[in-house]
């Protein structure tokens, strides 16, 4: 199931905009949503499972530690950054997981828009049109997930810092 990243921004970076910022911008407005509904926090497990994740992407748990360090961060910041990613994705598959299932017709209106991606491929084949539907199920869900990040910087009075 897709959900927000919280590594990435999701609304659209506008020119001239740095996308850090405006993914942490996004991760900001949607930690306020978040924490208006107070989900249960993941447990510890899941957390150092994140972690583990998080130190093979970046080669060792050492060599993000070194890397904490050199940012002037604690490993706590970096586990209460996970935590928060942990919330995230499970408010955001709470509130968006019920995506609609395409129709026979959208999935082959997808099959035609995509020709080349199913080249020499059973499209009546049940895993290929497995992975049909997903993809699609994943399009709507980030163009939801986009809508709804935009209505909240909509409602938020954002201010970025001038960049000199």
């Amino acid at each position: 199931m897709v959900a927000f990243d919280p590594s990435s921004p999701a609304s659209p970076v506008e020119a001239g905009r740095d996308p850090v910022v405006e993914h942490l911008i996004d991760r900001f407005l949607v930690l306020e949503e978040v924490e208006r509904y107070a989900p249960a926090p993941p447990d510890d497990k899941a957390i150092d499972a994140r972690l583990g994740v998080i130190a093979q992407a970046n080669g060792s748990a050492t060599l993000v530690e070194e890397r904490l360090h050199e940012l002037g961060v604690s490993p706590a910041w970096l586990r209460q950054w996970a935590t928060d990613s942990l919330r995230i994705r499970a408010y955001v598959d709470q509130r968006f997981g019920n995506v609609v299932q395409p129709t026979e017709e959208q999935l082959e209106a997808y099959f035609r828009e995509h020709q080349s991606d199913f080249a020499g491929k059973d499209v009546n084949d049940a895993a290929v049109q497995s992975t049909a539907r997903a993809a699609i199920v994943a399009e709507r869900r980030r163009a939801v997930l986009t809508e709804w990040i935009t209505g909240l910087r909509r409602r938020a009075d954002v201010m970025r810092p001038e960049v000199r």
